[in-house]
């Protein structure tokens, strides 16, 4: 067995240099010359893959190919197989279902050991159309550099593959250089490509036809800064400390250089990103692509072959999605000689490998977003460590074996960090985000590529990151914990400090109006406390109750999304303000009645004062459970009810309307040490040490109003961009 990335690099160059051979001849070339001279895997694994084009250039030419002549021509295919190449087989039945004298049984009965397998790919081909050749081999004599067809002048050639060949061409009519990918004309996969509209996928600009050659030409936008495949071989040659956000663009500018393009100048983008730390900028990097992928998602379009040489970048670092559904070819290219080789295996998920094995029942119309996010964690995983989450996966001697044995990895090992990686804070954030999108389940990983980029921002966030997993702080924890007492305390204790404001003021000002009073106030006041609070009461239990009791739960239930209780979270201040408006309004209806029935000389004065009053207790009452209230939703009980699951789209209008009410109930707090100061100078002194009180206890309160209001403000702005980012 050898090591997956000696191997792959050796095929590719192999198949590649076939290619270019094929295409500067008529004549069949043989496969021989460039196969390995010493015998094991990698010469097995050479003959299989150069095999399968060799074939198809000989159907091409007229001939008949069959699998079973490779197994003589070179017999060591059947010493480690145990009989010949299952991909072969494949191969030739993909090329004879093109001819009326396909039948399956056939075969079946040619090759018995691969029958299941055959029969497997049948089923999975629609029927057994397969219209279009995949060999480009006469596309180098159709288009030479230099030439000029239609409004494209060829300039040079960017890449070539088994399946494409991508040209930088001029468009005379737009004035313009774009990439020019050449590929057979099959399928409708570029009519749907050419709807993208993404800042981080590549754009298609138009697609044409050849149909005289069975030709597909799609001009797509041109990026000259190269691939992340660049970025990880630049990042390679570097010490870890080395690495950062500078990095990528030492990347870009190496590419740029290449094809003589210049460096753009006092560009914003490249001094923001040349300040990052390398986990910062890979997590803006995976926060790009994931946006990318949930958009093309939304549209019922998912890539299948992610991998660094399909991510593109421009000058400015910036990246962008290549290849959806299609196959690009070199640098630009999702289908690399490599792809003959199974198609970007290492990045596959465990679901696409089972795809792969054409023995598995499960369909490639199966595959879902998730088989994407997979991928893109694993690209993800290799940029930040600079190793692939399962290192040194062996090649098997055939395609089969290998997809086993990388299907075998996965589902027994955890991914892998390199012994000398030490990540940051941000890094081992990162890290965790994408060992839940590398999960072999694909029915317990990160679900849609919004919740994994919702996840890669909160990574960069360290304010959102603390709200949202209130369980790691101590005091959040039993924020959460308690949160029925925490609520109560927030709730009664302002009120009943009101109240006891409003007894030792009241009863100064009955005192000196209406001595013989006394005990009508006493004895009104405590029915007015058991009737307000008790009400108060009920309405804590009915409507704060439940949710707080749901809260406390989640320290030992799983984080899982509470959809129910966490639409109530937000709104407990409105609760918590109706508790003291509707004490307050009760006692200012009932409280003056009952003291003009009971005080004989009551008058129009003392109903003024005890408005006022109660105005002012009212005001404390509603304005700090509020903003205690709001403050704990939005720093504790939200993050405790979401379950972490980051996708809110109603999070930051419901924000903005929290806040303006916030600014109404801080312009409360405000109106109650205004108001006691205005009282104070117009009060005789009897009043004035309750005055004096309210005043220096309301201007404390309002300082910390302001406080809680700007925190509440802060909290929302960094939870904004995670819980519900700016559509593109």
């Amino acid at each position: 067995m050898l090591f997956e990335t000696k191997v792959w690099d050796s095929i590719e160059a192999r198949i590649e240099a076939y290619l270019k051979s094929c295409a500067a001849s008529d004549a069949p070339i043989s496969i021989d010359p460039f196969l390995p001279k010493e015998s094991g895997s990698l010469r097995n694994l050479a003959i299989v893959e150069l095999a399968k084009i060799e074939m198809e250039s000989q159907f091409e030419l007229g001939l008949c190919p069959s699998a079973s002549e490779y197994l003589i021509r070179y017999p060591e295919l059947g010493e480690c197989t145990g009989g010949i190449p299952l991909d072969l087989v494949i191969e030739e039945v993909r090329i004879r279902m093109t001819t009326d004298s396909f039948l399956l049984s056939d075969f079946e009965n040619l090759y018995p050991q691969h029958a299941s397998a055959v029969r497997g790919f049948f089923s999975r081909t629609t029927g057994g159309s397969m219209s279009g050749s995949r060999s480009l081999t006469k596309v180098a004599r159709l288009f030479q550099i230099g030439e000029t067809f239609e409004d494209f002048e060829i300039v040079k050639q960017l890449g070539s593959g088994a399946f494409a060949k991508v040209y930088l061409v001029r468009q005379a009519t737009m004035q313009r250089m774009v990439a020019l990918k050449v590929s057979a004309d099959v399928g409708d996969e570029a009519k749907t490509l050419a709807h993208l509209d993404h800042p981080n996928i590549v754009r298609v600009y138009d697609v044409r036809c050849r149909s005289e050659e069975k030709l597909r030409l799609l001009s797509m936008q041109y990026l000259p800064g190269g691939t992340l495949a660049d970025v990880i071989h630049v990042a390679k040659s570097k010490l870890t400390s080395e690495l950062s956000g500078q990095t990528i663009l030492e990347s870009v500018d190496k590419e740029l250089l290449e094809v003589g393009m210049p460096t753009p100048e006092e560009s914003t983008r490249r001094l923001y990103l040349a300040k990052m730390s390398w986990g910062e900028a890979i997590g803006e990097i995976g926060i790009q692509l994931a946006d990318a992928l949930d958009y093309a998602h939304r549209l019922q379009v998912l890539h299948r072959d992610i991998k660094p040489a399909n991510i593109l970048l421009n000058a400015e670092g910036l990246v962008k999605l290549a290849d959806f559904n299609i196959a690009f070819s070199g640098q630009w290219s999702g289908s690399t000689a490599s792809s003959y080789f199974g198609g970007s295996l290492i990045y596959m998920s465990p679901e696409q490998l089972q795809v792969m094995s054409w023995t598995d029942s499960l369909m490639a119309e199966e595959l879902d977003e998730r088989s994407d996010i997979f991928s893109l964690a694993v690209v993800l995983w290799e940029l930040l460590t600079l190793q692939r989450p399962w290192p040194n996966d062996k090649v098997r001697q055939d395609l089969g074996m290998t997809i086993e044995e990388l299907s075998r990895r996965r589902r027994e090992l955890p991914p892998q960090l390199p012994k000398d990686f030490v990540p940051d804070v941000k890094g081992s954030r990162i890290l965790e985000c994408l060992k839940l999108a590398l999960i072999s389940d694909r029915n317990q990983r990160i679900s849609t590529a919004s919740a994994l980029a919702g996840q890669l921002r909160l990574c960069a966030a360290p304010l959102a990151w603390r709200l949202l997993h209130p369980f790691d702080n101590v005091w959040s924890r039993n924020a959460c914990r308690f949160a029925t007492l925490v609520s109560m305390v927030i709730v009664f204790v302002p009120n009943a400090l009101a109240g006891a404001f409003n007894y030792h003021y009241n009863l100064a000002w009955l005192t000196t109006r209406h001595s013989e009073s006394h005990s009508v106030l006493i004895n009104i006041s405590v029915l007015m406390n058991c009737l307000s609070f008790g009400l108060g009461g009920v309405i804590f239990l009915l409507f704060v109750y439940p949710v707080t009791r749901a809260i406390g739960r989640r320290i030992v239930q799983d984080r899982a999304k509470d959809s129910t209780n966490l639409e109530r979270v937000m709104p407990l201040g409105h609760v918590a303000s109706l508790f003291g408006l509707t004490l307050w309004f009760i006692a200012g209806v009932l409280f003056p009645v009952l003291l003009s029935v009971n005080v004989a000389d009551f008058d129009f004065q003392d109903a003024i004062h005890f408005f006022l009053s109660l105005a002012i207790c009212g005001a404390v009452a509603v304005s700090y459970p509020f903003l205690g209230m709001s403050f704990l939703a939005v720093r504790c009980w939200y993050g405790a009810m979401s379950g972490q699951q980051l996708r809110d789209d109603a999070f930051r209008e419901r924000g903005r309307r929290l806040m303006r009410w916030c600014d109404l109930y801080l312009q409360a707090a405000a109106f109650v040490p205004l108001s006691g100061l205005a009282m104070l100078l117009m009060q005789s002194a009897p009043l004035r040490p309750a005055l004096i009180f309210l005043v220096i206890a309301s201007a404390f309160g309002l300082f910390l109003a302001i406080r809680v209001h700007r925190t509440i403000q802060s909290s929302l702005d960094a939870l904004y961009p995670v819980l519900s980012p700016s559509a593109h």
